[in-house]
């Protein structure tokens, strides 16, 4: 789960598993006010043991993106 918003400057980001692009360019995000947003993450997108995810300001972004909280829920199956 993101705790995110844009500005009017429309950011956008993108969101890497493992060197996998789960999301690219996104701009969903609430522009005027925070809110929170969910992602799933497929299963084989993870590994055992440490796993890296990155969210970034897209290549060529102009805007302004605020991530203001993330949180983890992790289910096992």
């Amino acid at each position: 789960m993101l705790n995110h918003c844009r500005t009017n400057c429309h950011g956008k980001i993108d969101i890497i598993v493992n060197d996998v692009a789960l999301v690219q360019g996104f701009q969903e995000a609430r522009w005027d006010n925070f809110g929170e947003q969910n992602f799933n993450i497929p299963s084989d997108c993870l590994k055992p043991g440490e796993n890296e995810l990155i969210i970034r300001l897209s290549k060529g972004s102009q805007g302004v993106y605020w991530l203001s909280d993330l949180r983890l829920d992790v289910n096992y199956s």
